[in-house]
């Protein structure tokens, strides 16, 4: 059940890096691995919520399942970054009871978002109010900038976990509703089929969390999906440098 109901990384992120020195070697005679082509960047600013006296931290292992969120946010050309972890110590958010709750750790002031609007802040705490019967594994704003990420999440099917949560809730801030079938990624959490395994991620094994072109288009079309150097006009670069060394050497 979702709320539907100063950028401090590299241009060239270690992912991009790889992407681009494969590349590089095609275009020198070598061989690489078929890679998906990135074109957009979102970063995710990673919030730990505490208590007042720095104890008792919601997600404590600080999981944040970047793979997973990479081979599916792949199908949209679109890499996720998420930078290093910041936290809040403030008791009366590590429970979030209501909708001024949520919009009072999100959107009040001091709350530990980053400075650049551009990027995605995305808060840790132990629960989240719900209907009754329900649990509440991840809400955030339909195409705008928040996302708070519960305790149940991480304990789900004996510790596993809910694999592709975080990458759902930030399918919600790039603007994309929830959407029908249990093999989309958008799908309601009562009915999306959740992997328990990197394979079973689309395009491979039980093709779950598949995104679909209206999906892409939109989300490559958020303020917060930036665009990127491709990996080709990258390595480029790099091969033209490397041959303008190869020639001061000569």
């Amino acid at each position: 059940m979702e709320l539907i109901n100063a950028l401090g990384t590299s241009l060239l992120s270690p992912r991009r890096v790889r992407a681009a020195a494969a590349l590089g070697l095609l275009a020198l005679g070598g061989a690489a691995p078929a890679l998906a082509a990135i074109t957009h960047r979102v970063t995710i600013q990673p919030i730990q919520v505490r208590r007042n006296d720095g104890t008792g931290a919601a997600n404590a292992g600080r999981l944040l399942w970047e793979g997973y969120a990479d081979k599916i946010w792949d199908q949209a050309g679109i890499d996720v970054e998420f930078l290093s972890w910041r936290t809040l110590d403030k008791t009366a958010f590590l429970s979030v009871d209501d909708l001024a709750e949520f919009t009072a750790l999100t959107r009040g002031v001091g709350n530990q978002q980053n400075a650049n609007a551009n990027v995605i802040n995305m808060y840790f705490v132990n629960s989240q109010y719900a209907d009754p019967g329900e649990v509440v594994y991840g809400r955030a704003w339909p195409g705008a900038n928040g996302i708070v990420i519960s305790d149940p999440t991480f304990a789900f099917a004996g510790g596993v976990g809910r694999l592709d949560t975080l990458a759902h809730e930030i399918g919600h801030n790039l603007g994309l509703p929830h959407a029908g079938g249990a093999l989309r990624l958008m799908a309601d959490g009562n009915v999306r089929s959740i992997p328990g395994a990197l394979g079973d991620i689309f395009p491979n094994g039980a093709r779950m969390d598949q995104l679909i072109a209206g999906e892409i288009t939109t989300a490559q079309a958020s303020a917060f999906s930036i665009a990127v150097p491709t990996p080709g006009s990258l390595a480029m670069l790099g091969l033209s440098g490397l041959i303008a060394v190869r020639r001061r050497r000569g």
